[in-house]
């Protein structure tokens, strides 16, 4: 039951988390405090993750990177779950464009784990994979910012992978419904290469907003929504 309750009020507000507060940029406001019930919190992820609503499960990818102490493959989970979705669908399906944002989210959650050294070496290995794919034929157009996480975090194990990832960089575009061109690949790639201090920061900058969103102020009735998922998954630890 205390799962089932859980479910209840998380998909309470879910909506309003996923369409509203997303787009303001506050979604953390939700995330953060609800991150740091561990337990409660990875059990949401991994079950919002297989949602057939892209942005569930965008904020499931979200909602891992606010995770306090989490289950170190949590973010190569997801990585296989929406990889594996995206191939499953036909390569000029639009739909492979809505796993493209989910990703984009995974990323961001590896650039979060990064700042903590007992995270770093687990999303470093999301990170690798996600640019191992693209690389391998499976585009996403996340695989720069992934390759600024590496580079900024753990250089000195990135040096190879950012030469392949410049060569695949500069050759022909990938087949993709998003139409890639590969000109924000090959620019993060050279900057990357060239040992610009300024492209290690992009996504810095965004969570860092993250960070200070979470202390929007919200009405009353939301809280107390906000509230009742976070009893609900104190009963989960």
């Amino acid at each position: 039951m205390p799962t089932y309750d859980l479910f209840n009020a998380w998909f309470r507000i879910a909506d309003w988390c996923a369409y509203t507060l997303a787009k303001q940029g506050c979604e953390s406001v939700v995330l953060k405090p609800l991150g740091e019930h561990s337990h409660a919190a990875a059990i949401i992820v991994r079950e919002a993750s297989q949602s057939g609503s892209y942005m569930h499960r965008k904020l499931a990818a979200s909602l891992a990177g606010w995770i306090r102490d989490p289950s170190p493959q949590l973010l190569e989970e997801l990585f296989k779950t929406e990889a594996d979705y995206d191939a499953s669908l036909e390569p000029s399906d639009f739909g492979r464009l809505e796993s493209q944002s989910v990703m984009e989210d995974i990323v961001v959650s590896a650039h979060r784990w990064m700042r903590d050294t007992n995270q770093g070496q687990h999303a470093s290995h999301a990170l690798k994979q996600i640019i191992g794919s693209t690389i391998a034929g499976q585009y996403w157009n996340s695989a720069g910012e992934a390759m600024i996480g590496l580079c900024k975090y753990h250089s000195d194990d990135s040096a190879e992978l950012l030469q392949e990832f410049a060569e695949y960089a500069n050759g022909p575009a990938p087949s993709h419904p998003s139409r890639p061109s590969l000109k924000q690949e090959k620019s993060i790639a050279q900057n990357l290469l060239e040992g610009n201090p300024k492209a290690l920061d992009s996504l810095e900058r965004f969570l860092q907003a993250q960070d200070a969103a979470a202390d929007t102020e919200i009405d009353p009735n939301s809280r107390a929504a906000i509230d009742h998922l976070l009893a609900m998954a104190k009963t989960i630890e």
